[in-house]
C-alpha cells in the first residue's frame, strides 16, 4: 500500500520528507567516505550515525506505506513509529555526544556532564518504548477498539510529554560545549563564531516544537488525517539532526578534497599569520598548550576558524620561547587534518 499522492496534502509532505531524507542518507555516506579517505578508524559516534540512517530508513518506509482511508493501518503505524523516532533521536543525540567528548577529551568535569545527559538521553528514549508498549491493554487495542474490555490511557498526553522532554533533552545536548568554548582566549567575534557552529542544531528544537503542535491536534478516533502532520514533523526532525551531526565530518572531507578552499592554511610567514590561544582544557598563558591557527590575511578569523573534527589527544611536545624560538612542538591528532598546538606570548594585533 502506499499513499495516494493526488491529494496535496499527502503529496507535498511526502516529497518534502523524500528529499530531507535523501539528504541525510547522503550526508551519512560523505561522512563514512570522509573517514575513508583519511584513513582513520570508525569511532563510537560513526557507528551510532549510522545506526540511526538505518533506522530512519524504516521509519521513511512506514510514513508511506499507508493509505489514508486506512485507519486501522495507520493506528498500526503509529505504534510502530514513535519506539523507532526514539531510538533515532537517540542515537544521533549520543553520536553527538560521543563527538564533544572527543573534543574535549582531556576536561574531565565536562565528561561528568556529557555522561549525565547521555543517561538522560537513553532514558527517554527507554520510556517512549516502554509506554508505548504499555499504553493499551491488551496491546492489540492500540488499532482494533472493538476488543472488549480493552483500554488505553491518554496518549496524546503520553506522546505530549515524552517530546516536551525531547526538547528539554535537545537543549541539553546543544548546550554542553557552550560553557567551554566561552572559556577559549578568543576575540568576541571569533567565540561567536565558534559558537555558532556547535549551536547550528539548537533549530531542531523549533522543529520540535512544531511536532508538539502537530501531537495536540492528533484524533485517534480519526487518525488518518490528524496523524499525517506529526508524522511528517517526527521524519524531517531526525533527517535533520542526522544532517546536522555529520557536518563537522563532511567538512572533514572536504578539508582533504579541497584544502585551499576549505582547510586552515599553514604556510610560509608571508601568507600567513599565527595566532595562539588557549586550548580547551589547557592552563594559563605561558602554561597551558595553545592552539596555533595560520590563516590567510584575507580572510576572517571565522572562515579560518577551528574545525570541529578536533579529536583533543595531546601528547607530550615542545614549546616556543618568548621570542619565538621553537624549543618544544605539541601536536593534536584530528580526525579532518593534524594542527600543531603551542605555547604562545606573542601578542600580535589581529585585523
Amino acid at each position: 500500500m502506499t499513499y495516494d499522492l493526488s491529494f496535496p496534502r499527502v503529496r507535498d509532505p511526502a516529497i518534502v520528507a523524500s528529499v530531507f531524507m535523501s539528504l541525510a542518507l547522503a550526508t551519512t555516506i560523505l561522512r563514512i567516505c570522509s573517514i575513508r579517505v583519511r584513513g582513520v578508524a570508525f569511532d563510537v559516534d560513526d557507528y551510532l550515525m549510522i545506526a540511526a540512517i538505518v533506522i530512519l530508513g524504516g521509519i521513511g518506509r512506514q510514513s508511506i506505506d499507508v493509505k489514508p482511508q486506512d485507519i486501522t493501518r495507520s493506528l498500526q503505524l503509529a505504534v510502530m513509529y514513535w519506539p523507532m523516532y526514539a531510538v533515532t533521536m537517540a542515537l544521533v543525540k549520543c553520536s553527538v555526544i560521543c563527538f564533544y567528548c572527543r573534543v574535549f577529551e582531556s576536561v574531565q568535569h565536562f565528561r561528568i556532564s556529557a555522561q549525565l545527559v547521555l543517561g538522560t538521553v537513553v532514558a527517554w528514549s527507554v520510556i517512549i518504548i516502554l509506554s508505548g508498549y504499555f499504553i493499551c491493554r491488551p496491546f492489540a487495542f492500540n488499532w482494533d477498539a472493538t476488543i472488549a474490555g480493552g483500554v488505553c490511557a491518554d496518549r496524546t498526553a503520553l506522546l505530549l510529554s515524552t517530546s516536551t522532554f525531547n526538547v528539554i533533552t535537545d537543549v541539553l545536548v546543544l548546550s554542553l560545549p557552550i560553557p567551554h568554548i566561552m572559556s577559549l582566549n578568543l576575540p568576541l567575534r571569533v567565540k561567536g563564531g565558534i559558537l555558532f557552529m556547535f549551536s547550528v542544531g539548537f533549530f531542531l528544537t523549533f522543529i520540535s516544537i512544531l511536532r508538539i503542535v502537530a501531537i495536540k491536534e492528533i484524533d485517534f478516533s480519526s487518525p488518518t488525517y490528524t496523524l499525517l502532520e506529526c508524522v511528517f514533523w517526527s521524519t524531517l526532525e531526525p533527517c535533520l539532526a542526522i544532517m546536522n551531526g555529520n557536518l563537522p565530518m563532511v567538512r572533514s572531507l572536504l578539508v582533504v578534497l579541497a584544502p585551499s578552499l576549505f582547510g586552515v592554511k599553514v604556510g610560509s610567514k608571508s601568507t600567513t599569520r599565527e595566532m595562539c590561544i588557549n586550548t580547551i582544557g589547557g592552563g594559563s598563558r605561558g602554561r597551558g598548550v595553545g592552539f596555533q591557527l595560520m590563516r590567510k590575511q584575507s580572510d576572517t578569523f571565522a572562515e579560518s576558524g577551528i574545525r570541529l573534527g578536533i579529536e583533543s589527544t595531546i601528547k607530550p611536545a615542545k614549546t616556543l620561547g618568548k621570542k619565538g624560538h621553537q624549543r618544544n612542538r605539541s601536536y593534536v591528532s584530528r580526525r579532518s587534518i593534524d594542527v600543531e598546538y603551542c605555547y604562545a606570548t606573542s601578542s600580535q594585533e589581529l585585523t
